[in-house]
C-alpha cells in the first residue's frame, strides 16, 4: 500500500512540474506572437511627393484602425484619399499594400511590401511614409535622429537635417 501512495505522489509531482512547463511555454508563445503596438505615425501625400499616381487601395498592416485603409465604399467609388496621416499607439506594421493608377497611361499597379523584417525593431516616435516613383513603390523611414554630415539630405519638408532610411525595396531590390 505505502508503495502504491509513493507512485502516486510521485506521479503527481512529476504531472505538476510537466503542467506548469507546458503554462510556461503556451505563455511565452502567446507573449512572442502578440502584435508590437508601437507610438509612430503612418502617412502618405499623393498630391505632393506623387503626383502622376492616383491612389486607389491602400493596407497598413492589420490595423483596424478606420484610416489604416480605406472604406470598401471609397475604393468602389475610387475616392481613397489622396493625403493620409494617422499617428499614435498602432500597431506595428507587418506588411504595406497600395493600388495606384498612373494618371498619364492610365495604368493600375499595386505592390505590397513585406516590413517586418525591414523595418528596426523600434520606431516610436518615428514616421513611416509611402511614395510613389516611376511606377515603383518606395517606404521611408523618418526618424528623429539628427543626421550626421556626411548623410544624404532628405528630400521631405521638416526633415532636411534628419536620418530618413529607405527601407522599401533594398538597394539589391532596386
Amino acid at each position: 500500500m505505502n508503495s502504491k501512495v509513493n507512485f502516486l505522489k510521485n506521479t503527481r509531482v512529476k504531472l505538476r512540474a510537466v503542467t506548469r512547463t507546458a503554462i510556461l511555454f503556451v505563455c511565452l508563445a502567446g507573449c512572442a506572437s502578440q502584435p508590437q503596438v508601437v507610438f509612430h505615425t503612418f502617412e502618405f501625400d499623393a498630391i505632393l511627393d506623387s503626383p502622376n499616381a492616383r491612389i486607389l487601395d491602400f493596407k497598413y498592416g492589420n490595423s483596424k484602425q478606420p484610416v489604416a485603409s480605406p472604406s470598401r465604399y471609397a475604393v468602389a467609388m475610387d475616392q481613397a484619399g489622396q493625403r493620409m496621416a494617422m499617428g499614435g499607439y498602432i500597431l506595428k506594421p507587418d506588411f504595406l499594400y497600395v493600388k495606384w493608377r498612373n494618371k498619364a497611361t492610365g495604368i493600375v499597379f499595386e505592390e505590397s511590401a513585406e516590413l517586418k523584417k525591414r523595418l528596426p525593431s523600434d520606431i516610436t516616435k518615428c514616421i513611416v511614409r509611402f511614395v510613389i516613383r516611376n511606377d515603383h513603390l518606395f517606404i521611408y523611414l523618418l526618424t528623429q535622429e539628427p543626421k550626421p554630415a556626411d548623410w544624404p539630405s532628405s528630400e521631405f519638408t521638416g526633415f532636411e537635417h534628419k536620418k530618413v532610411y529607405q527601407v522599401y525595396p533594398s538597394d539589391s531590390e532596386s
